[in-house]
């Protein structure tokens, strides 16, 4: 049995992050991730053949760890509004704490690694990720809509789609917009006004 690389891919995709939190999406290239890592390069494309490759297994990593983030805060309160309340302030927080792994979720959607060209892993990954997404979804709509199926487009735009709004522009280097989690609080509130 030989011994494990010294690069592995998560301590890969970790400098992969530090050049794009450090740099830009730009920066993000397979050369400078090699000298983040100093390692030949050999190392790098013996894990990822390309820097799509490398790219999607970040998006990937990074959706995972938002995902579960997400669903433990919805889960941490028995009150489906001060559930949804602290998984705003957990959607603003992590954008802003973690803005390099904000940014590589920008580049994609689920649903855009579901079919080709990626390999079937990538495929099986987003597909997971998708199906989850939906689990917590339908389980979140439940709480709140006890006697209906629940709407999860408007669900979806509540806890994803107004957070991400008061975010945008902070993301691509705007200044921050500190009462955004109050502001979203108060449309989500709105939005979901039938639910409380």
């Amino acid at each position: 049995m030989g011994r494990p690389g010294k690069f592995t891919i998560d301590v890969v995709l970790d400098a992969a992050l530090e050049v794009l939190e450090r740099d830009g999406m730009r920066a993000l290239t397979m050369t400078r991730v090699c000298e983040q890592l100093n390692a030949p390069s050999g190392s790098l494309y013996h894990r990822f053949p390309s820097r799509d490759a490398l790219l999607v297994a970040l998006w990937l990593r990074c959706a995972e760890r938002f995902q579960s983030g997400l669903e433990a805060v919805l889960l941490e309160h028995e009150d489906p509004r001060t559930a949804a309340h602290a998984a705003v302030h957990h959607f603003i927080n992590r954008t802003r704490t973690h803005r390099a792994e904000a940014l590589v979720l920008m580049a994609w959607r689920r649903e855009d690694l579901l079919g080709e060209p990626w390999p079937a892993a990538v495929r099986k990954r987003a597909e997971a990720l998708a199906a989850d997404h939906l689990r917590v979804a339908k389980d979140f709509a439940k709480r709140l809509w006890p006697k209906g199926k629940g709407d999860l487009a408007r669900l979806n735009y509540a806890l994803a789609g107004l957070p991400l709004a008061a975010v945008l522009d902070e993301l691509r280097g705007g200044r921050p917009m500190y009462d955004a989690a109050d502001w979203v609080i108060t449309a989500m509130d709105a939005v979901l006004q039938d639910c409380w």
